[in-house]
């Protein structure tokens, strides 16, 4: 065997142990094991991605030196996540609908001044309300209430009015303001996405 095989031998099983003298990695439930060759030891780190209507958002936590307390602080973040999401949704029913007015005068005259007659009528009743808190039962006792009015409308008019709260939360869902439609029963689409997460060297 020649000089230069007999290097190239060495080579190759030099490089085989150093392989294997290395952890291997693992991957389960968005958590990685990975090693950092500054602290000669391996750690466990936490990824996830949310989709909120279209949009791609990156979540990370760690490194923690055991899998159970990297996959505590995911979910813990996870939690929170969601919970901020929530919290900077949280809007009043008139502050909001004043919004949609706003913008609502960019639409044809006769649109807007319909929807301005109509939270005539709604804005007293929810002004005060914040936007996730209004469910099904307080739009029943919206028409109710309208029913109890000694002038009462007729029911076509009260449905107008509905049609515009409907369209005032199909906004607020679209915007990311809301996570749920009292009216028709939508939810705010979330994914969560799983993702290859990548080891980090040194």
């Amino acid at each position: 065997m020649s000089k230069e095989m007999i290097n190239k031998v060495a080579l190759k099983n030099t490089e085989s142990k150093a392989t294997e003298s290395l952890p291997k990695k693992a991957k389960t439930g968005g958590l990685c094991q990975q090693w950092r060759k500054r602290e000669s030891r391996m750690v466990w780190i936490g990824q996830f991605y949310f989709k909120v209507s279209g949009k791609m958002e990156k979540y990370r936590v760690g490194p923690y030196p055991t899998k159970i307390q990297a996959k505590e602080a995911m979910e813990k973040l996870r939690r929170d996540v969601r919970t901020r999401r929530v919290e900077k949704k949280k809007i009043t029913f008139g502050k909001f609908a004043s919004e949609f007015l706003e913008t609502a005068q960019l639409e044809t005259p006769t649109t807007y001044l319909e929807y301005k007659k109509r939270l005539k009528h709604l804005n007293p009743f929810f002004d005060n309300l914040k936007l996730e808190e209004i469910k099904a039962v307080d739009i029943k006792a919206y028409r109710k209430y309208r029913l109890s009015d000694p002038k009462a409308p007729k029911p076509a008019t009260i449905n107008r009015e509905l049609a515009t709260f409907s369209k005032i939360f199909t906004v607020a869902l679209e915007d990311e303001r809301i996570m749920y439609h009292p009216m028709n029963r939508r939810r705010l689409k979330i994914y969560e996405e799983k993702r290859p997460v990548r080891p980090l060297i040194g």
